[in-house]
């Protein structure tokens, strides 16, 4: 008889602890992905989508992209890119929008916002939820793709970055400024609406 009870005081207990595991995981885990394996996968170049691969796009008018813009409705209305859709990062998740969000493999579903950092904030909210199918983020911005693709093809801008303009010092400079060409004292007039070479 003290066997029986014994086997059921330990049967209850590892009963308890199971049911305690299960219920830590699925409060502590309501994430489809970890924040680590996240960061690492809109890193790789697999999640972007480069201002090149854009120009080549609306060059060929290819039709198995879909661009989505992620800023506000006010800011969709006034500019956007050619061809998008907006579905504001407010509402990503939102059930009017599962259309083109969870539309299948056969599009490769392309965010993008006034930065890159808007724009991986939409993919990350997308990878937490579990949703990775055939999404890229744009790098550059809606400015820069805007002006340097789709208004006036600058091959100097298909591979920028958010990153690289941290690093741009012609911004230093006034716009219309001047040097003096030591060797002929004739000054020289800098246009810095135009890219120009680096080191």
């Amino acid at each position: 008889m003290k066997k029986h009870i014994l086997t059921l005081i330990l049967a209850s207990i590892i009963g308890i602890l199971l049911i305690a595991m299960i219920v830590k995981r699925v409060v502590t885990s309501p994430y489809k992905i970890a924040v680590s394996d996240q960061v690492e996968m809109i890193d790789s170049e697999a999640f972007q989508f480069s201002l090149a691969e854009y120009h080549t796009a609306l060059q060929l008018q290819t039709t198995n992209i879909l661009l989505i813009d992620v800023r506000s409705e006010a800011e969709y209305n006034k500019g956007h890119l050619p061809n998008v859709v907006n579905v504001p990062l407010a509402k990503l998740m939102n059930e009017e929008y599962t259309e083109y969000i969870n539309n299948g493999d056969r599009l490769t579903k392309v965010l993008y916002a006034d930065s890159e950092v808007e724009a991986t904030n939409a993919l990350s909210i997308l990878l937490l939820n579990g949703i990775n199918v055939n999404f890229k983020y744009l790098r550059g911005s809606y400015s820069i793709a805007q002006q340097y693709i789709v208004l006036q093809p600058t091959p100097s801008y298909f591979f920028f970055s958010d990153e690289q303009a941290k690093y741009n010092f012609t911004q230093l400079m006034p716009t219309g400024s001047a040097s003096v060409n030591t060797t002929t004292n004739q000054e020289v007039k800098v246009d810095l609406n135009t890219p120009r070479g680096g080191c």
